[in-house]
């Protein structure tokens, strides 16, 4: 259960990372951690905690742009999806296995970030926003990597996790519940 929380985490914070429209308090940030768990909540109050830590500035950015985050979260839900189906038939093949479907899902995550990073002038910047993304790809690999060897996954960041068969089928198995709750939390009008 830790390592789905941060492994969604660490892609979730990514997505923020290059997203303009973002920049999340540190209250944002808890709140994540709330609906991103796999036991996760989200409710109207936890949804209005959420936006009300931005200002009407921010509210307004995101309202009027063509709806990159969404799109970024359907598009990584996708990956992490394929990833996690690979580094199951990895674990079970005890060879590193790369599905088309995750091959395809890998590429269009790579090229929708870095058409969106493209258009950020300042190139300090843009540099920084695709570093989550060399990470998160790193990290995929020692996934695929870790679970094909029966071993502990380390992480570009640090952190190491046991992985076995049962908590790569939690992930799979918990992955469309979260994705859900965050793109309602990040809906900018709260849906019952």
């Amino acid at each position: 259960m830790i390592l789905m929380k941060k492994l969604f985490l660490i892609f979730i914070f990514s997505i923020f990372s290059i997203s303009p429209a973002f920049s999340l308090t540190e209250v944002q940030q808890e709140i994540l951690k709330i609906v991103m768990s796999p036991n996760g909540t989200i409710n109207k109050d936890i949804y209005n905690r959420f936006w009300s830590e931005m200002s009407s500035d921010e509210v307004k950015k995101i309202i009027n742009k063509e709806n990159y985050d969404t799109l970024i979260i359907q598009v990584m839900q996708k990956y992490q999806r394929e990833l996690w189906k690979s580094a199951l038939t990895s674990y079970e093949q005890k060879k590193i296995y790369k599905s088309e479907n995750y091959s395809n899902a890998q590429k269009e995550a790579k090229d929708l970030i870095l058409s969106i990073t493209k258009n950020i002038s300042d190139e300090n910047l843009r540099n920084k926003a695709i570093v989550p993304l060399k990470v998160a790809m790193a990290n995929s690999e020692e996934l695929l990597s870790a679970a094909a060897e029966h071993r502990e996954v380390k992480f570009a960041q640090g952190q190491a996790m046991k992985l076995d068969k049962n908590i790569i089928k939690l992930i799979i198995n918990s992955m469309d519940k979260v994705f859900f709750r965050l793109e309602k939390l990040l809906n900018h009008k709260w849906q019952d």
